[in-house]
């Protein structure tokens, strides 16, 4: 198939000789075999975007086997005007080429509405659920037409220039789907190591004494990555059944990296966000009571995580697995594990609770 590979998008082809075209990729070569377990749309308004994603595809196919719909939408440009590439990404099995992924690219220009819905939506493998990943800002082309369609939603909030505004947004989406839609953020995936990390902490009966004398909760996060801070926030208020109290006044207390917290059992204490740009998405979190601590911290020598618990009797350390970095590792993870990411969807409250107090 290489061979007729005219750019790094792959062979042109006129929007309405597509199928055709692909069937005749495979026909040309018959040691590989196509694979689909999925759609997978990829979209974006940033010029350049489709070169980009096409590297990152390359990686999520590895894994994945899939349909794969690269979508770039320049809608300032005169139009309207579509253009399209199809390729494959192919598997190595003893040098060869075995197991092999489609790919078909598109290039939008122009504001008409519904070419998107109209145009790409009619190259989908129908009886394939649709992964949709949206990259940047949620705009005005995120809407019912678009997301009634799609089964697993894939988002990057660290990338809004708006958090509050795009979380409402989905919250309404979900609302609107009746909770048919799975969403997963990359900013709550680069969180989940750490919090399977404080999960295992907290299975210590000594580390369940500092909870119930807590004192303060410290999160460091890279700035770039803030709502990963915030999403821990949130997590541990759902699962730990915190409440945010914003009434009671502390030094400080509207800054919006600091809240006053009250347990189930009435307890006041501090939750900070430290924002540090010397870590990793997100750096540790720490657990103080008036004679403990523990804390799960990410490590910048050997990227694992850092689990350790002391106080006047215990004394440990644990290693566990940390987060990838890479965006495509990031999403073939979340691809991979699945499931309707219920736990997302409960702390989404507390997190719009902590930046509609921000917005105040």
């Amino acid at each position: 198939m290489s061979e007729l590979l005219q750019s790094p998008l792959g062979t042109p082809v006129a929007l309405g000789k597509i199928e055709g075209k692909l069937r005749e990729l495979w026909e040309l070569d018959e040691a590989s075999s196509k694979a689909s377990l999925m759609n997978l749309a990829v979209y974006s308004e940033r010029p350049g975007a489709l070169e980009d994603n096409q590297s990152i595809i390359s990686k999520i196919t590895e894994e994945q086997a899939c349909r794969v719909l690269l979508i770039e939408l320049d809608r300032e440009a005169e139009g309207p005007k579509a253009e399209a590439w199809i390729s494959t990404h192919c598997n190595l099995l003893g040098g060869q080429k075995s197991v092999c992924s489609e790919q078909i690219a598109f290039q939008l220009k122009g504001r008409e509405v519904g070419r998107l819905r109209n145009v790409v939506f009619s190259h989908l493998e129908s009886d394939l659920p649709l992964v949709f990943w949206w990259q940047g800002d949620l705009s005005d082309r995120f809407s019912e037409r678009l997301y009634s369609l799609v089964d697993r939603l894939i988002i990057d909030s660290s990338e809004w220039s708006d958090p509050l505004q795009g979380f409402l947004t989905i919250q309404k989406a979900g609302a609107w789907l009746n909770g048919s839609l799975v969403c997963q953020d990359l900013e709550w995936t680069r969180a989940y190591h750490h919090r399977l990390a404080v999960a295992s902490l907290f299975d210590e009966p000594a580390a369940i004494q500092i909870l119930d004398s807590l004192e303060q909760v410290t999160i460091v996060a890279n700035p770039q990555h803030r709502l990963s801070g915030l999403m821990c926030v949130s997590w541990l208020m759902v699962q730990a059944g915190w409440t945010l109290r914003p009434e009671l006044p502390i030094s400080s207390s509207r800054d919006e990296n600091r809240w006053l917290m009250s347990q189930k059992n009435g307890r006041e204490f501090e939750v900070r966000l430290d924002l540090n740009d010397s870590v990793g998405s997100l750096g540790s979190l720490e657990f103080r009571s008036k004679n403990a601590c523990a804390s799960v911290q990410a490590s910048a020598v050997d990227g694992h995580l850092k689990v350790s618990l002391k106080d006047g009797q215990t004394s440990f350390e644990l290693l566990h697995p940390a987060a990838p970095v890479d965006k495509g590792d990031l999403v073939a993870e979340q691809l991979s594990r699945g499931g309707k990411n219920a736990l997302f969807r409960r702390m989404l409250p507390q997190l719009v609770e902590l930046l509609s107090i921000n917005k105040s």
